[in-house]
């Protein structure tokens, strides 16, 4: 649950916004106030750490609804290296990177692909030579070449005027690796198992062998007394 507490200062006619901040998934979503009138009031800031390095074939999945055109994407080794840097404005997408504390030349395409006030789903896929395949609703937009290296990429973020409805970071190859692994073992456990079955039914006929010889030896050594 979450509450708002709003308040109109005495000597401004500035709505104070107290506290406001959702947790979940292990994720954190915050949202702060913005200043200016012709600002929108709410900004989303979501970020999350990545544990695994990034590698050809990795995809990152954005889904959300536009509230304005006004909105950032990184992708992080720590603030002052950011390999990835996508802004979003009213017109136009701006791609860039910063290196050592300093940012790189700008790449700005035009138009905006998104249009405010609609879900968009947004695809970031490593190429083979670690650029980004960006796309916007399975229609490719544009491919974003390296300019630093992923290996030490940490953490992604989303800052801007968004409601942001999920934010997925596939593996492909651990994900494959783990379907193998999986099957690996599932294998392992069958013949584990066929081999216990095994044993156990070898158990029980030697037992029933073992029981069955006295009895023959019993009625031999009988018909022989009476003969």
């Amino acid at each position: 649950m979450c509450h708002l507490i709003l308040r109109r200062l005495s000597y401004s006619n500035k709505i104070l916004i107290i506290g406001i901040i959702l947790f979940f998934d292990g994720h954190w979503l915050s949202i702060y106030p913005v200043h200016g009138e012709s600002q929108n009031a709410w900004l989303t800031n979501y970020t999350e750490n990545i544990l695994s390095k990034l590698i050809p074939n990795d995809e990152i999945i954005v889904r959300g609804v536009l509230v304005e055109p006004k909105f950032y994407i990184d992708l992080r080794i720590n603030k002052d290296n950011i390999p990835f840097h996508l802004k979003s404005t009213d017109t136009m997408m701006i791609f860039n990177s910063k290196y050592k504390a300093t940012w790189l030349s700008e790449i700005k395409l035009t138009p905006n692909p998104l249009v405010v006030n609609t879900t968009f789903m947004m695809n970031i896929l490593i190429d083979q030579d670690e650029s980004f395949n960006i796309s916007f609703d399975e229609h490719t937009f544009f491919k974003y070449e390296k300019r630093e290296s992923l290996d030490s990429v940490k953490q992604f973020n989303i800052y801007g005027n968004i409601t942001l409805k999920s934010v997925k970071i596939i593996h492909s190859y651990r994900e494959k690796d783990n379907s193998m692994k999986t099957l690996i073992i599932g294998i392992a456990i069958t013949i584990v198992l066929l081999i216990l079955v095994g044993i156990v039914a070898f158990y029980i006929l030697r037992r029933h062998c073992i029981h069955s010889q006295p009895n023959h030896s019993s009625k031999k050594r009988h018909d022989v007394t009476i003969n």
